[in-house]
C-alpha cells in the first residue's frame, strides 16, 4: 500500500491502477504477460516501467518455466514466445546465485546496520561466485545483442498497444548509482540509452531521472530510498509518493 501504483489508485477516483508485474522478472516476462492480459481486458492505458539496474540482466535470462531457456526468441518477425506451454526445468546453481538475501536478513536490515551490511554483501558475493564458476555473469548483459532484443520487445509492446487502440507509455526509473555517480557513470549511460531507445520507437517516454535527482539534491538520498539493504535502490514510501505525484501531473 506504499507503492506509487497504490498511491495513484488512491488519488484517482476514476481509475484503478494495476501493477501486473512480478518480482524478479524482466521486459520479456512483461511482454508475454501483457499479451495474455490484453486478450481478456482492455485497460485505458498501458504503462511499461523500465529500470536500467536489472532489466537488461533479466531480459533473456534462462527461465525454469521454459525448460531453462530464455522466454523469447528473436527473428525477422520480432520477439516471440519460446515456449508455448509450461516446461519446468530448475537450474539450481543458477537459482542460488540469482536469489535475493534470506527474508530474515532483509528484516534485520531495516533496523540493524550489521543486517544491512550482510544484505548488501549477498548479491555481489553471489555475482562473483556466478562469474567464477561460469554459472551467470550479470555484467555480460550490456551487449549489442541484448540492446537489440530490448528494442524488439519495445516494438512488440508498441504493436500490441496499437492493435488494441490503447495509449502506451514507458516510464524509465533511475538507478541510485546514477544519482550518486552523475552523468559520466555507467548507470547514467545505460539510463540515457533506454530513454533514447524507447523514444526512437515513437513511444511516449517519461524520464524519472530529473525528478529523483532534484529530490536527492534537496534533501539527500536516505529519505527517498528504502533501507532494506545498504545503498538500497528501491524507493522508500516517500519516494513512491513523489513518483506517484509526478506521474499524475504527466497524465492529467
Amino acid at each position: 500500500n506504499e507503492t506509487f501504483v497504490s498511491a495513484l489508485t488512491r488519488a484517482d477516483r476514476d481509475a484503478v491502477h494495476v501493477n501486473a508485474g512480478n518480482i524478479d522478472t524482466g521486459p520479456d516476462h512483461h511482454l508475454l504477460l501483457t499479451q495474455r492480459w490484453l486478450a481478456e481486458r482492455r485497460p485505458a492505458r498501458l504503462v511499461l516501467h523500465l529500470f536500467g539496474g536489472n532489466d537488461l540482466v533479466d531480459l533473456d535470462r534462462p527461465d525454469p518455466c521454459c525448460a531453462g531457456k530464455p522466454l523469447l526468441s528473436y527473428a525477422e518477425a520480432g520477439a516471440k514466445a519460446t515456449c508455448g506451454s509450461l516446461e519446468w526445468q530448475l537450474d539450481m546453481p543458477l537459482a542460488l546465485v540469482q536469489s535475493p538475501p534470506p527474508y530474515l536478513m532483509q528484516v534485520a536490515a531495516r533496523d540493524l546496520r550489521l543486517g544491512a551490511l550482510a544484505c548488501a554483501a549477498v548479491r555481489p558475493t553471489a555475482a562473483l561466485v556466478g562469474r567464477v564458476f561460469r554459472v551467470w555473469d550479470a555484467a555480460a548483459a550490456d551487449t549489442p545483442e541484448r540492446w537489440e532484443h530490448l528494442a524488439a520487445v519495445l516494438r512488440a509492446f508498441s504493436a500490441l498497444a496499437a492493435r488494441a487502440s490503447i495509449p502506451l507509455d514507458v516510464v524509465v526509473l533511475p538507478e541510485r548509482d546514477l544519482i550518486v555517480g552523475g552523468e559520466d557513470s555507467a548507470a547514467a549511460k545505460r539510463h540515457d540509452r533506454i530513454v533514447a531507445l524507447s523514444r526512437s520507437q515513437g513511444i511516449t517516454t517519461h524520464d524519472g531521472w530529473p525528478l529523483i535527482q532534484e529530490l536527492v539534491d534537496r534533501e539527500g538520498a536516505e529519505k527517498w530510498f528504502a533501507r532494506t539493504q545498504a545503498n538500497d535502490y528501491h524507493f522508500s514510501a516517500a519516494g513512491h509518493a513523489e513518483v506517484a505525484a509526478w506521474l499524475r501531473r504527466r497524465w492529467r
